[in-house]
């Protein structure tokens, strides 16, 4: 099996860790979306999000996030209790929206920039879950959490059946046809 490696980092990855990490600026400070949007120069959302929820997941990334963040006197504890904060609906969350308009060389420029402030939503208080269990390790996706709760069923049910009566049950199972389509249809039949 190869050994992991612990890779450098990018220059964008470690753009990404300081505007994650930076508690100055209250737009970026432990919020994956808008360090990315910051770093990696997007500026619809959902890419946004994307970028920061596969960058937050990469070991080289969270080796790093934490080096940092307990040098900083944030390590663990002081982010966890911060993503409780928003989980519980404290603190607040500022939109900023943004009018545009075309300068004389044809140009994109910000004429006008709104911010309005507002207290967690439900939907804040849900994402501030998933990063908490992102940042501490206990996020999983639904096909892992599935495949994991098939295989702790598949362990409790051969402890709970004792292997010969498995073996009477495959093997009544297989004579019977039970199980397959014309086997069940014949039995349920017979039956009726």
């Amino acid at each position: 099996m190869p050994k992991a490696r612990n890779k450098k980092l990018t220059a964008k990855q470690s753009a990404f860790i300081h505007k994650y990490l930076d508690k100055s600026d209250k737009k970026t400070f432990l919020n994956g979306s808008q360090s990315a949007a910051a770093v990696y120069n997007v500026s619809n959302g959902n890419s946004a999000r994307a970028i920061a929820s596969k960058t937050l997941t990469l070991p080289n990334v969270r080796n790093e996030l934490e080096r940092l963040a307990s040098q900083l006197g944030m390590g663990v504890q002081v982010r966890l209790e911060h993503l409780q904060g928003w989980i519980l609906g404290h603190g607040t969350r500022d939109t900023v929206t943004n009018s545009y308009s075309r300068d004389k060389m044809g140009k994109l420029v910000v004429v006008a920039r709104t911010v309005v402030s507002k207290a967690p939503s439900v939907r804040d208080s849900i994402a501030a879950l998933n990063l908490l269990q992102k940042s501490t390790g206990h996020y999983k996706d639904l096909d892992t959490a599935r495949d994991e709760a098939i295989k702790e069923l598949e362990d409790l049910h051969s402890e709970l059946v004792p292997k010969d009566v498995q073996k009477e049950i495959d093997r009544d199972l297989t004579c019977t046809g039970a199980g397959t389509g014309a086997g069940a249809g014949a039995g349920a039949g017979a039956q009726g």
